[in-house]
């Protein structure tokens, strides 16, 4: 029995094989039905060690896409609080305009914040902890998971579910 769940954002489908010839066979239809490449598909064994990398890849990689995401966050969130202080000087109340410097202070701060806050946030991946967590409950159950990158297919979510549902997954996300 297999339940699916398409988790939105996540450019991932996985399922959940209860021993390796599932899993094999599972990988043999996709790739004759689909013709998905064999770098789009990864078979994440129990008690295999560095999870982490096969789910999410490369630290490295990680890191440098969240300080990228952290460096066009944090100066969107300045620039906004650069224009919201320029238009309170300009226009705004008469404090504002008499006190040009704390009203710029007081807007780059929150701006730079939010800013970071929602960089943070982005960093984080929440979309990917339904698949992530899926694997780690399966991986914890002596079970076997199959992993399917869609972003390196020219297939749909639409198009691989079928095929998944018709193995003997016990899970699909």
């Amino acid at each position: 029995m297999s339940s699916t769940i398409w988790t939105k954002g996540d450019d991932r489908m996985a399922a959940v094989y209860s021993s390796q010839e599932k899993v094999m066979s599972a990988k043999e239809k996709l790739q004759q039905k689909l013709v998905i490449a064999n770098d789009a598909i990864k078979i994440i064994a129990p008690n295999k060690h560095g999870l982490s990398s096969e789910l999410e890849g490369s630290s490295s990689e990680i890191g440098k896409s969240m300080l990228k995401v952290h460096l066009i966050y944090s100066a969107m969130g300045l620039t906004i609080g650069l224009m919201l202080a320029w238009l309170l000087v300009s226009f705004g109340p008469k404090f504002t305009q008499l006190n040009p410097t704390f009203t710029y202070l007081a807007m780059l701060s929150p701006g730079l914040f939010i800013g970071l806050f929602l960089s943070g946030l982005v960093s984080l991946k929440p979309q990917h902890d339904q698949v992530n967590q899926a694997a780690v409950k399966a991986e914890e159950n002596k079970n076997w998971t199959l992993l399917v990158d869609v972003s390196k297919t020219d297939k749909s979510k639409k198009d691989i579910a079928p095929v998944l549902e018709s193995t003997e997954a016990e899970r699909i996300l």
